[in-house]
């Protein structure tokens, strides 16, 4: 039985998307009182909007756009609307969902760059350049995610040796709200090329990306278990000056005070179906596993139980490519109830203080008794180039998934707790992950990130009429 498929490598950002949509009607922009009410994955953030349009080419999406400045109304962008925040969602406003924009414009093999449109997810991108022998340098684990979605939030990825999404774009091109379509890369526009990586949709409409590819090389994965308190030199010492090593995690078992670290390390002891990307398997196991750790989550049997199931995987060393690797199990994550949900924080912690984040992250799980799902760990090399970036040095990046009840009470109680954890990465000179729910304080956002108003001040210059409006822009912006 493999029940360690229940811990799965970055329970990404962010599962599975529930959205709930009333019927639209088909008047114009301008007229009709129809409305909207969609939702994210958290089922927590409900928000009635004044339609959804999906428009299937670049022209559509500008006359689209256009038309509802024109009626007077905001404008957001939405791909797979995974954030949990409310960041693809405003109230009353036309959500441009960009999944039809979903073309493979070209491939320039020679160069290794890929130009595609925002709707294109991370597996068309893989199942394409499979055969070209080439592969993605940077996304989330989970595949499932659109180009336009991750750019908006400038993911990052298990290679340690590339930080954040905006480290492989070439450039791209956005639809900005006087309604022209510029291009933004290191050379031309550099400044929006900062700003709208990692912009969440508020200086426009990304429309196309080049992208640079890497070479699908073949790993081999092995795990082994170090202390927490080692994991830092460990990681500087066999990691991040590596060549050899293509991705890299750890996932904590707080029972041992141990990290499973997991490396994927460059081999050429491999045949022709190492190659392949594989399907998805042992889905009910999985399933079975997360629900039960749902239900006894708080329990000391039940994490015991599956910390030591986890330690099967130093034993099980696996060849894969690297576009296997890069594409994750995600349907056994998938969990639809009325009374509870998943949700999924990130907080980013200078590499010699995560002992003292996990300490106190191993208490609030006890004290608040938490039902924890899994918890990871994965090394980002400092991030230069993003006007909003959360990664100002060489940081490790702790995942928590977790369930909660949807209760008011359970949220504000999971609000609470939040903001202690928050308080603490802001003790040690980390932060936290913006795309996640809102639950930080004014302060605590703008000691995290310290940009962040300069950041909404150069919003409105590019975007004077605030044509471009989100929920994350709308609760902090002041």
């Amino acid at each position: 039985m493999k029940c360690h498929n229940c811990f799965v490598p970055y329970l990404s950002i962010i599962l599975s998307c529930m959205i709930t949509v009333l019927p639209l009607t088909h008047n114009s922009l301008s007229g009709g009182k129809s409305r909207v009410e969609i939702n994210d994955v958290s089922n927590l953030n409900l928000t009635r909007v004044n339609r959804i349009v999906s428009p299937t080419t670049i022209a559509k999406l500008v006359n689209r756009v256009d038309a509802a400045k024109q009626a007077g109304l905001k404008v957001c962008a939405a791909g797979k609307r995974h954030s949990q925040g409310g960041h693809a969602f405003y109230k009353d406003a036309v959500i441009i969902d960009t999944n039809k924009l979903n073309k493979i414009i070209r491939l320039d093999k020679a160069k290794k760059v890929i130009t595609v449109q925002p709707g294109v997810t991370w597996k068309q991108i893989q199942q394409f350049c499979n055969p070209h022998s080439l592969a993605l340098k940077v996304t989330q684990t989970a595949n499932i995610f659109t180009v336009g979605g991750s750019l908006s939030v400038n993911c990052h990825g298990r290679d340690p040796h590339y930080g954040p999404l905006i480290e492989t774009i070439q450039s791209f091109r956005i639809l900005l709200a006087d309604g022209s379509i510029i291009r933004a890369s290191r050379q031309e526009n550099a400044e929006l090329f900062s700003l709208a990586i990692g912009g969440y949709g508020l200086f426009g409409i990304i429309t196309e990306v080049d992208i640079t590819l890497t070479d699908n090389v073949v790993y081999r994965k092995q795990a082994k278990i170090i202390p927490i308190t080692d994991y830092a030199d460990f990681v500087k010492k066999n990691v991040v000056h590596n060549t050899d090593v293509g991705l890299h995690y750890g996932q904590i078992m707080f029972k041992d005070e141990k990290i499973i670290s997991t490396t994927y390390t460059k081999t050429n002891n491999y045949n022709k179906k190492a190659f392949r990307i594989n399907k998805e398997r042992s889905i009910l196991t999985g399933k079975w596993c997360l629900d039960l750790q749902r239900k006894y989550g708080s329990s000391k049997v039940c994490r015991n139980f599956f910390e030591s199931t986890a330690k099967l995987r130093e034993f099980m060393p696996e060849t894969t490519c690297r576009n296997d690797a890069m594409q994750h199990r995600v349907e056994c994550l998938e969990h639809v109830s009325e009374h509870d949900t998943d949700l999924l924080q990130a907080y980013f912690i200078p590499l010699d203080a995560l002992p003292q984040f996990i300490q106190t992250l191993k208490k609030s799980i006890h004290d608040e008794k938490i039902r924890l799902l899994n918890v990871l760990v994965r090394y980002i090399p400092k991030d230069s180039e993003s006007f909003l970036r959360y990664a100002t040095e060489d940081r490790f990046e702790v995942v928590l998934f977790f369930n909660i009840n949807r209760s008011t009470s359970d949220v504000a109680y999971t609000q609470a707790w939040t903001q202690h954890l928050i308080d603490t990465a802001l003790a040690l000179d980390g932060c936290y992950y913006l795309p996640t729910q809102l639950y930080a304080t004014d302060t605590q956002i703008r000691q995290a990130y310290p940009m962040l108003d300069a950041f909404f001040t150069k919003k409105r210059v590019y975007d004077p009429s605030e044509l471009f409006m989100n929920g994350f822009y709308k609760r902090y912006c002041v």
